[in-house]
């Protein structure tokens, strides 16, 4: 699990601190450190095992911290969750095809409130949450997802907004 949460976590910041740094937005900055450090935490909670990643790890950290490019985080970001994922040997696809009329269901059953039946995240609930939940039809969100990612924000959720954790509600055929 600490594995799947690091390369979460460096996904996410890969494709999300370019808008942080680009709004220059105390609070949005500050999440992205926020995720950093989480990500630095869980390394080292696997010691040795996470130790050839750590001086890594601590680079991209600090420039973080710093506001440093966009673009050198982005491309650390990727490569390091590249190679955690090849040398882990971690897998970022279901065990077995998933059923598409049960994810259906579930979708409704747990995410519409949220993102709406048609994935538009334009619901009442949509409306009070901060930040607002994202839209599935927008093809800026779309274009960064994966279903590795959608399976990883599923588990643990994205601390500091309204987006849970559904690691003890969904199956991890339900996630998939």
């Amino acid at each position: 699990a600490e594995w799947h949460r690091i390369v979460g976590i460096l996904q996410y910041i890969e494709t999300d601190y370019p808008a942080a740094l680009e709004s220059g937005s105390q609070v949005e900055l500050d999440e992205q450190k926020a995720f950093i450090a989480e990500a630095s935490a869980s390394l080292a909670k696997l010691a040795d095992r996470g130790a050839p990643y750590a001086s890594r790890m601590a680079a991209l950290r600090t420039v973080i911290e710093s506001h440093g490019a966009a673009d050198a985080v982005g491309r650390e970001c990727h490569a390091l969750a590249d190679e955690i994922v090849q040398k882990s040997g971690i897998e970022r696809s279901p065990r077995h095809p998933p059923d598409l009329d049960s994810g259906r269901a579930t979708f409704l059953r747990v995410c519409a409130s949220c993102h709406g039946e048609d994935g538009g995240a334009q619901t009442p609930i949509a409306k009070t949450l901060v930040p607002p939940p994202a839209s599935f039809i927008d093809p800026s969100v779309m274009d960064a997802l994966t279903p590795y990612r959608v399976f990883n924000t599923t588990t643990f959720g994205v601390p500091g907004t309204p987006m849970a954790s559904f690691r003890e509600v969904l199956t991890e055929d339900e996630r998939w």
